[in-house]
């Protein structure tokens, strides 16, 4: 990583900002817009539901406190980190905490956090991994075989 110069607390600042966006969106999602004046200004064609159901797959991405989807995501994030670093043959001490300690930091923020939080981020890295694969795919050159030495026999 000091080679090219890339910060793993980069991936710290982008997962924070997701994290604003999600709550914001979260808050839109939970309380919306109240006030029939407001909804029926805003859309005057769409009858207002009442309550949005929070229910996914049989899960309520509403509630807290959700050890299942948390430990996923933070699963899943250590994998992705340990992928993504096994070039190196030995880390340096502050790349052994930011892989040990971020997902676990990240289990605890979603832990903490409703569902919806813990499903948004796993679906983000996979879909970002899914995006990588391609790219390797499509962008990666192919190593070329190297032609064989041509041996030259000598007859006595």
């Amino acid at each position: 990583m000091r080679k090219y110069h890339i910060s793993p607390w980069a991936s710290v600042v982008n997962l924070a900002i997701q994290l604003l966006v999600l709550v914001l969106l979260y808050q839109v999602f939970l309380q919306g817009i109240t006030g029939e004046h407001v909804i029926k200004t805003l859309y005057p064609v769409i009858d207002y539901p009442g309550k949005i159901d929070t229910n996914f797959y049989g899960f309520d991405v509403g509630i807290s406190h959700n050890s299942i989807w948390a430990g996923l995501a933070s699963l899943y994030l250590l994998l992705s980190t340990l992928t993504a670093s096994q070039k190196h043959k030995r880390w340096d001490k502050s790349e052994m905490y930011f892989i040990i300690f971020f997902p676990i930091f990240t289990f605890f923020a979603l832990w903490y956090l409703p569902m919806v939080k813990s499903l948004f981020i796993l679906t983000t890295m996979m879909f970002s991994d899914i995006i990588k694969i391609i790219h390797y795919l499509v962008h990666h050159p192919e190593k070329k075989a190297k032609p064989a030495k041509k041996s030259v026999v000598t007859h006595n």
